[in-house]
């Protein structure tokens, strides 16, 4: 492999990186109130909100509140638990995206 080549790969997998970083950790979290009652323990998921962004235009902003709707609906939840907030920001040359992903235990 040539010396152009093997500069041309790296630039190229450089061009299609991205990165995640932990933005928070939380003891408890719910997008609402999650009212009185009690809760029950439903299992762990993930939830993730993203926007996409085009030559370093973003179309919108992502939210942490939609992350975590994701993460509740699908297992009727009302809050989580030992909640992690990670911020990513995967990009293909010229467009990306801005994500946030919420994992943690989720109590109906």
């Amino acid at each position: 492999m040539s010396a152009r080549t093997l500069i041309g790969v790296v630039v190229l997998l450089a061009a299609t990186a991205g990165c995640s970083v932990r933005t928070a950790g939380l003891t408890l979290a719910a997008p609402h109130a999650p009212g009185p009652g009690p809760f029950v323990a439903s299992g762990r998921a993930i939830g993730r909100s993203c926007r996409w962004w085009i030559a370093g235009v973003p179309l919108g902003l992502p939210t942490i509140e939609e992350a975590m709707e994701a993460a509740l609906v699908p297992a009727h939840g009302r809050l989580l638990r030992d909640v992690t907030i990670w911020s990513d920001h995967p990009f293909y040359l010229v467009a990306g995206q801005n994500c946030y992903t919420v994992r943690g235990d989720v109590f109906r």
